[in-house]
């Protein structure tokens, strides 16, 4: 029977045969070479790895160095990696448990019992402990790969947290609670969530503490004094006006006017973006012309997957204008059910639902004198619950929202942009390609996995091949691109015509 083995890159980097920790790694390096095989999850060229470890050395004796490295590992672990003379490719089996894989799976499942199995795998900040001397293109990597895990886990725990209401379910919201801020001990939020749960089940000294808490670690460790709603709930709590949960629940049985929103409210979540946003001028145009219009509450851009709906409505919400109190992303990838959205929209907008109250009245109720922009990122497996977006817009006339999806949500008030693929020459003119936008889009990429990958002329036939093979397409144009440190432009071409991925 084969081994099992089980790699863990959530906290410190961790590998496992059977139970057993498996030691014997020859340098650090080689610990963090596979981490990196591994979160990556792609072929990867030698010649870039053994720069990124070895950027030091003479290239014959980093891409020695390297073959060095995966021998040890292989000895270690036999078959974790697939390697031939231009790229290496971590290789994942059913005889592989790796902790990255079982929270995408976890999460994906998109239900409370899942969501928390995703939480558990994260025993801390991403391959933890880890650090290479002179390593820095490694470094970069590893900081944005931590703060793009922390990130996850800390939607994570605001969905759990979002999920219980009821007075009943105080253990388990102080518990994810209590997760999120070791993750993030500045979580304003979640500290005054914290406040309200404990005055709530009557611990009072517990709840002042976690104010003093609060502000020790704002004042100390931030330079800033806590915002005026978390110093007014402290004293509402200190003075006794709120003791425990029948005395702090609201006249309709719910907690939201202990954390109300102070009347200079201006929100926006919207997700940094790493790479330039390319073409789309014409979608821009017509998305800022729709929304500007009164009649247009609901506007879904609708489209295959891969073909940029996502960063089109980002771009266009960060450019938005007009929403006195700002704009909310609403991720819904994570979620299976529509049970789920208004938790979901709730925790993405940092709206605690407490109480015995209906968590549909608290949000809606919430929501009925905002001035916003809400961005409803992947509705199509949702489409059933669409009736909530109607009931959300008849209550809170100032409120639009902008919503992106595979199909119709085939609602009436509903407005529909049909997104296609990026431009690229349609005949054989070679001239002015760079005024296309999928052709931008390829040489931009490339350019970041290669900086010094020019268009020559030999290679524009090749390029513009390859927008026509993916017709367009962001994603499809993007993954070609990442090729370019192991294939030319024309044996990208061969290898799209030979594979199934795009």
């Amino acid at each position: 029977m084969s081994s099992l083995f089980r790699l863990q890159l959530l906290g410190p980097v961790s590998l496992y045969r059977d139970g057993e920790p498996i030691h014997g790694f020859k340098s650090r390096k080689v610990l963090a070479l596979l981490g990196y095989l591994a979160a990556e999850g792609r072929p990867i060229s030698r010649s870039y790895l053994a720069e990124l470890f070895w950027p030091d050395q003479p290239e014959s004796r980093s891409r020695n160095n390297l073959s060095q490295a995966l021998h040890n590992l292989l000895n270690l672990w036999p078959g974790c990696c697939e390697a031939n003379h231009h790229a290496i490719r971590f290789c994942s089996t059913a005889s592989t448990s790796l902790d990255l894989k079982g929270f995408n799976d976890w999460v994906g499942k998109g239900e409370v019992s899942t969501l928390a199995m995703a939480a558990e795998l994260y025993r801390g900040d991403f391959m933890a402990g880890m650090y290479l001397d002179n390593c820095p293109e490694f470094e970069q990597w590893l900081r944005l790969e931590q703060e793009n895990w922390r990130q996850r886990v800390t939607q994570v725990l605001r969905d759990l947290i979002a999920h219980y209401t009821q007075p009943n379910e105080t253990e388990q919201a102080l518990q994810f609670i209590s997760r999120l801020l070791e993750i993030d001990p500045g979580d304003e939020d979640a500290h005054r969530q914290k406040i309200v749960w404990l005055a709530q089940s009557g611990q009072r000294s517990a709840s002042l503490a976690q104010f003093e808490a609060c502000r020790l670690y704002l004042t100390e460790e931030l330079g800033v004094e806590p915002a005026s709603e978390t110093v007014q709930l402290y004293e509402r709590i200190r003075s006794g006006e709120l003791r425990h949960e029948a005395q702090i629940s609201t006249a309709n049985g719910n907690l939201s006017s202990a954390v109300s929103t102070p009347a200079s409210f201006f929100y926006n979540n919207l997700p940094a973006q790493s790479t330039s946003f390319i073409g789309r001028e014409e979608e821009l145009t017509l998305i800022e012309q729709y929304l500007g219009k009164p009649a247009c509450r609901l506007l879904t851009i609708i489209g295959l997957g891969g073909i940029g709906k996502t960063r089109l409505a980002l771009q266009s919400a960060a450019a938005a204008n007009g929403f006195r109190q700002g704009v909310c992303f609403v991720g819904l990838t994570s979620i299976s059910s529509p049970d789920f959205l208004i938790s979901t929209i709730a925790s993405a907008l940092k709206f605690p639902l407490y109480g015995r109250g209906d968590p549909k009245t608290q949000l809606i109720d919430y929501l009925s004198d905002k001035e916003m922009l809400l961005v409803l990122d992947n509705f199509e497996h949702l489409i059933s619950g669409a009736g909530l977006l109607v009931e959300i817009l008849q209550r809170a006339p100032h409120l639009k929202m902008l919503v992106t999806s595979r199909e119709r949500l085939s609602l009436q008030e509903e407005w529909i942009l049909d997104l296609q693929g990026l431009t690229f020459p349609e005949g054989d003119d070679m001239v002015l390609l760079e005024n296309y936008s999928a052709v931008q889009l390829f040489l931009q990429r490339a350019q970041q996995v290669q900086a010094d990958f020019w268009l020559r002329y030999l290679d524009k036939p090749a390029v513009v091949r390859i927008c026509r093979l993916v017709e367009g397409m962001p994603l499809g144009i993007e993954l070609a691109a990442a090729w370019i440190r192991t294939f030319s432009c024309r044996e990208i071409v061969v290898e799209i015509e030979k594979t199934t991925i795009f």
